[in-house]
């Protein structure tokens, strides 16, 4: 679990979306690099898919705070940020009662404050003494909403992981026409998804729909939207790489999600569904955006037609 050196950092994560990208930094520097993580939830899976090792994540203030004060010499707590549990905000908490530099990792654009408690009396307690971001939009909506906190620049390895990954390997593309649904942490992705497979049965469009679950989805409930529509080839991918999901698509649909960008990043098209009500958060105008699953129609329609 522990890689050579003096100072170690201590890790903990939860939500899988902060997992991705500290476990791809961890990932690629637990060669040089001594810590120690600690992970509960979505982020299970996501550290085991890196190969990164863990200890199971207490869930409880008195536990972290124990793993915290018998961490030995460290040289930072570092940390991801999401909504499912207080894991993320208690260690940060307990590592700067006791002087510890913290930092955690912006894995979105969207909800910076949020993340650490606000509005709620007393959240910024919870902000780390610095916040590492991936690119420079991440960086602006930082410093604007937290114009006091240090802010560094760590590229997203996640995503850097990526790109590498497609130019190592060859592609032959499917004969198939696929159609990559791309699921978010939100029950709005079922609701999507049953309109995506209603209006494509009533359309009678010939083409296959893969749907991508985000880690924290219930598999059956997938299953069962899809049975719902026979009219329509529906498969739930069990492809840990999201990479071979993407290249397989002719188009990537899906809820406003961070998942779209990486097919943003293999240059296949990509609509964002955004209901008229709901925020759209990603700050690339290259992912069409689009206000009803009518609207998407017409993109599905031009993918199957090549």
């Amino acid at each position: 679990m522990i890689s050579r050196g003096k100072k170690k950092t201590l890790v903990f994560a939860h939500d899988a979306g902060g997992a991705e990208v500290v476990a791809a930094y961890l990932a690629r520097r637990k060669r040089k690099m001594r810590f120690s993580a600690y992970v509960a939830g979505p982020a299970a899976r996501v550290f085991r898919r890196w190969r990164v090792p863990f200890k199971k994540a207490p869930t409880t203030r008195e536990r972290i705070a124990k793993i915290i004060a018998r961490g030995g010499s460290i040289i930072r707590v570092l940390t991801g940020t999401g909504w499912m549990t207080r894991i993320e905000l208690m260690a940060i908490e307990e590592a700067k009662r006791r002087r510890i530099p913290t930092a955690a990792y912006l894995d979105s654009w969207v909800n910076y404050r949020e993340r650490f408690g606000y509005p709620k009396r007393g959240w910024q307690n919870h902000v780390p003494d610095e916040l590492w971001v991936g690119d420079t939009a991440a960086f602006g909506l930082a410093k604007k909403y937290f114009p006091h906190t240090p802010i560094r620049h760590v590229p997203n390895q996640y995503f850097k992981n990526i790109t590498t990954r497609h130019r190592m390997h060859s592609f032959k593309r499917s004969k198939k026409k696929v159609i990559l649904f791309m699921s978010a942490a939100s029950r709005i992705s079922e609701t999507l998804l049953n309109e995506v497979l209603k209006k494509m049965a009533r359309a009678n469009m010939h083409c296959t729909v893969r749907v991508r679950l985000h880690p924290a989805d219930e598999r059956a409930r997938f299953e069962k939207i899809c049975a719902r529509w026979q009219g329509v080839e529906t498969e739930i991918s069990h492809d840990i790489d999201i990479v071979n999901d993407i290249r397989r698509a002719r188009l990537v649909i899906g809820p406003e999600t961070v998942a779209l960008v990486s097919a943003l990043l293999l240059k296949i098209p990509t609509v964002r569904i955004v209901p008229r009500g709901e925020k759209a958060f990603l700050p690339f105008k290259e992912i069409r955006k689009v206000a009803s699953v009518k609207q998407v129609l017409g993109a599905v329609r031009k993918a199957v037609r090549h």
